[in-house]
C-alpha cells in the first residue's frame, strides 16, 4: 500500500514512516497541504494520513483540494490531529475524511483507522507472535 503521511513536525512523519515501512508501506512524506497536493499528483497513494493544524494550509483544506484533481475524488484520508474543531465535525458529518483518530494514538487506533478508511485488512501481513 502506497501511503502519504502529511505532517509539519517532522518527528510524527519520520515516526509514522517507519511504523508503517515496517509493514511493507511505501509511505512518501509532505510537510504541509500544498506539498501534499502535488504529493498526490506526482505519486498517486491509495491513502493519506494528514494532520489538521499545519501552515501554509491545514488539513482539510488540502483533503478538499485533492479530492477536486481529476482521479482523486474518492481517495481514501485519515486526519489526525489535535483539534477538537475536527472532531466535532466529524461527529456532525461535516467532515469528508474517512476516518479520523486524535493525537496522541495508539498503534491499533492508527490500523483500526486505515482498515476503515480503506476497507482493506491492514496490517496486510501481521507480524507474527514469537
Amino acid at each position: 500500500m502506497d501511503i502519504l503521511v502529511v505532517d509539519d513536525e517532522a518527528s510524527s512523519r519520520t515516526l509514522l514512516a517507519m511504523m508503517l515501512g515496517s509493514l511493507g508501506c511505501t509511505v512518501a512524506e509532505a510537510a504541509n497541504g500544498k506539498e501534499a497536493i502535488e504529493a498526490v499528483r506526482s505519486s498517486a497513494p491509495d491513502l493519506v494520513l494528514i494532520d489538521q493544524i499545519m501552515p501554509e494550509m491545514f488539513g482539510y483544506d488540502a483533503m478538499l483540494a485533492i479530492r477536486d484533481l481529476e482521479g482523486f475524488d474518492h481517495l481514501p484520508f485519515v486526519m489526525i490531529t489535535t483539534s477538537y474543531d475536527v472532531q466535532e465535525r466529524q461527529d456532525k458529518d461535516e467532515l469528508k475524511c474517512c476516518a479520523f483518530i486524535p493525537k496522541p494514538f495508539s498503534r491499533e487506533q492508527l490500523f483500526s483507522a486505515i482498515r476503515v478508511a480503506t476497507g482493506r485488512k491492514f496490517p496486510p501481513n501481521p507480524p507474527t507472535p514469537a
